[in-house]
């Protein structure tokens, strides 16, 4: 079954399937337009960065804010579009299964906790890495559709739709920094990367988190290549503090030479219907054989994993039971002992009368006081577990976000930024907040 998977992965990739592992090359020779749609578009109007390239070669480049007279250099080439790098999550999740239509299924739950919105209202596109893993990137549908319709309004239709985060190179054991006006952007790997606000006098707090949470998994790159910094960038400052090697490259974004599509393409789904029916109509019979193919594997596949999940599921019952009849002796009958167990230890809990430190109740008394005293921050949501509370908040920009979570920890408090994304109404983010010197998970 291994090998029919791998086989049907192959030729996925040969049909350019979504969830296929790699582009293929662009054709020697292809005009390429490259957009770069900035912050907060096309609700702002803001102009758009453009370059048009055939092969390594970079023809013409330019800022419009009049889309109908990039339809003209369009004529002809393939339009490659880079999203504002804000507004598209990059993450990674394990989902052990290859039924795309499972990994659809679950990926919103397996995601929720890095949300900032509902679940169902995101559009998830995902690459495999092997063993269970998935590289996801993950966009609200409504962004998608607004830039899809400002495009297609000026005659541009994109063939491939990708975070301006990858638009960065990749390269073996390094990471690249770039400063993109109020901006800036971190790729740390094939398909990681995030967002920040501009700081030229430090290092980013967002790539700082990034490389630490990379040494603790081993994964070290040892140079840092930094695009367009400012003039007053210290580049033997930010190679101390971050203890490796710091390059400032001397070429521009826009010369970064890309012989294929971004892997990541957004266009979907859903959305490869608007921008690729054309193209996907031509491969309905090979397709065909795809899906009779594919049908056949995850029947199997699916039999399989069924055998195995209910094994694990009788296995982890009766561990459940044995656990909760030695905890309480005294139980009669035993039907659900995960709930059960879950319901004595509650009345254990109030029968004590007491509160520890990082109970709900404590954390959410000393958080109150820092954000009602933050300007313009409002609690969108809130949620609670054994690693902490985690506040999903509101704010201006990312200096109010910095600014809270130094007031939060003055207080006493353990404070990590779980994500934090640029939208066009400010900045949302999440926290999560644990008493000091318990596991911030």
């Amino acid at each position: 079954m291994t090998s029919l998977n791998e086989k049907l992965s192959t030729l996925g990739a040969m049909l350019g399937q979504p969830g296929a592992r790699k582009a293929a090359a662009w054709p020697k020779g292809a005009a390429i337009l490259e957009l770069r749609l900035p912050h907060g578009w096309p609700e702002n109007a803001a102009a758009v960065s453009w370059c048009l390239r055939k092969d390594a070669d970079v023809l013409e480049q330019g800022v419009s804010a009049e889309l109908p007279e990039l339809a003209v250099k369009a004529a002809g080439a393939r339009l490659l579009v880079w999203s504002p790098a804000g507004d598209t999550l990059l993450t990674e999740t394990t989902i052990p299964s290859r039924n795309r239509a499972k990994i659809m299924q679950a990926l919103p739950y397996a995601l929720e906790e890095q949300l900032l919105g509902d679940p169902d209202s995101q559009h998830y596109v995902y690459e495999p890495l092997g063993g269970g893993r998935l590289a996801v990137a993950v966009t609200l549908g409504a962004r998608i559709e607004a830039w899809l319709n400002a495009l297609q309004a000026a005659g541009l239709r994109p063939v491939t739709l990708c975070p301006a985060t990858l638009a960065l190179p990749h390269a073996q054991d390094a990471w690249a920094f770039a400063f993109a006006g109020a901006e800036a952007w971190l790729r740390s790997g094939r398909f990681g990367g995030a967002a920040c606000a501009c700081e030229t006098g430090s290092v980013p707090a967002v790539l700082k988190t990034a490389l630490r949470e990379a040494r603790a998994g081993e994964q070290v790159p040892t140079t840092l290549l930094v695009f367009n910094p400012p003039a007053d960038f210290d580049r033997e400052s930010w190679a101390a503090e971050l203890d490796m090697n710091v390059i400032v490259e001397p070429q521009g974004l826009w010369e970064s030479q890309r012989t294929a599509p971004p892997e990541l393409n957004l266009l979907q789904g859903e959305f490869a219907q608007q921008t690729q029916a054309d193209s996907r109509f031509a491969q309905l019979r090979p397709a065909a054989l795809l899906l009779a193919l594919w049908a056949l594997s995850s029947i199997g596949t699916g039999l399989w994993e069924w055998r195995q999940l209910k094994g694990m599921h009788l296995d982890n019952t009766r561990e459940m039971t044995r656990l909760f009849r030695s905890s309480f002796p005294e139980a009669k009958a035993v039907v659900d002992p995960a709930l059960q167990m879950q319901r004595k230890l509650d009345e254990l809990q109030t029968q004590s009368g007491g509160f520890s430190d990082g109970d709900f109740l404590p954390l959410l008394a000393q958080s109150t006081p820092a954000i009602k005293s933050q300007a313009q921050t409002s609690v969108e949501n809130l949620k609670y577990n054994d690693t902490g509370l985690t506040l999903g908040l509101r704010l201006p920009d990312f200096q109010s976000l910095e600014a809270l979570k130094n007031r939060l920890a003055s207080g006493g408090l353990t404070v990590e930024v779980i994500n934090a994304n640029s939208t066009a109404e400010g900045v949302v983010g999440r926290l999560r907040i644990s008493a000091a010197g318990s596991a911030g998970g």
